[in-house]
């Protein structure tokens, strides 16, 4: 059985950190993001709820110049999804690297 290096073993103190606060700080997010969605739901449905649109667009009452803002967002918020997807790649990316790692090291030390 090799010994693990320093490095190796600051690797794995980080990695405990890390676990250790995620399993705090994730459903935090999580609840954030759900309180965030609601009160956009509640307060201006047109931002999540097509039908919202839908029906303002049937009876009329939708706002020409909220219909602008509305079609000259939509290519700004695309591209803002299109980079939190690139984000999450690359991050997917760098645990898979990290794990990667750790898993070479939990086989030295096999």
């Amino acid at each position: 059985m090799a010994i693990p290096s320093a490095a190796q073993c600051e690797f794995l103190r980080k990695r405990r950190v890390f676990i250790a606060a995620w399993s705090s700080i994730g459903p935090l997010l999580v609840g954030g993001l759900l309180i965030f969605i609601v009160t956009i739901l509640l307060a201006a449905p047109m931002f999540l709820n097509p039908l919202s649109v839908i029906a303002r667009l049937r009876a009329d009452t939708l706002d020409l110049t909220t219909l602008q803002t509305m079609a000259m967002m939509l290519p700004v918020v695309f591209m803002l999804l299109c980079l939190i997807l690139l984000l999450l790649i690359v991050q997917t990316y760098r645990s898979c690297k990290r794990e990667k790692q750790y898993l070479l090291l939990t086989d030295q030390l096999q």
